[in-house]
């Protein structure tokens, strides 16, 4: 049977269990990649969602301390290895973090490099990200375009904070809201330091400028890949 390759995301984690200071990464990765779970019931069908019109029940294993822990996977042959048949579904890194931030998620259960994540080590993962949008870089409900004019005072303030190790890229796109039209910008920062420490950097260069009412959205993923919408900052 041939092994597929390591996804980003199965690279990052291998790569942060391995050097801890890598873990800031694997953490961006986790937010951003699609991960993989299994309905107790069945994946709904169209029109149900799972958590309203359906119990929102995962499969899971136990830990050998007696925990149940909720099964998530990185791809869709390690769900098969598990649970066979099962159907699975996907789901943002993120958007399980936040749903299941108060259980205990295995990921990639069985499997060498599979890791264990309590209560207290998802907060620390979304401890300080807010409204922000780790690790996507296009963000839902929202189109991206240039900026009509160059918000040069915005630019100036960030090319300091950001600029030097560990920040690869940076773009400042347009936003237009698909469902009101409503106007504002979106950061793209293509970094590998902590998120929390870019967030900080780059609210230490919005404090106090005015936007004229329009919301200013962040965010950071790892380098790599295409490259951003708008224009390009650093």
């Amino acid at each position: 049977m041939t092994t597929a390759s390591p996804n980003p995301l199965e690279q990052a984690l291998a790569q942060a269990l391995a050097d801890p200071t890598k873990q800031s990464a694997f953490e961006l990765a986790l937010m951003g990649a699609e991960l993989y779970v299994v309905p107790s019931d069945g994946v709904p069908p169209e029109g149900q969602t799972l958590g309203i019109e359906r119990p929102f029940s995962l499969k899971g294993i136990r830990l050998s301390d007696g925990r149940e822990a909720t099964a998530l996977f990185t791809s869709l042959e390690r769900v098969k290895v598990v649970f066979g048949d099962e159907q699975p579904m996907a789901m943002r890194g993120l958007h399980a973090l936040q749903i299941m931030a108060e259980g205990t998620l295995a990921l990639n259960p069985g499997a060498p490099g599979g890791l264990i994540l309590g209560p207290r080590d998802i907060a620390a993962i979304l401890k300080g990200i807010g409204d922000a949008r780790p690790g996507t870089r296009t963000p839902a409900g929202l189109d991206l375009s240039v900026p009509e004019r160059e918000p040069k005072v915005l630019i100036d303030r960030l090319k300091p904070r950001l600029a030097g190790p560990g920040v690869e890229a940076v773009w400042i796109a347009r936003t237009t809201a698909r469902d009101t039209g409503a106007k504002g910008l979106l950061i793209d920062v293509r970094s590998t330091l902590p998120f929390v420490e870019v967030r900080t950097r780059v609210e230490q260069a919005a404090a106090g400028l005015n936007t004229e009412g329009e919301a200013l959205e962040l965010s950071v993923s790892l380098p790599g890949g295409e490259a951003g919408v708008g224009l390009k900052v650093l």
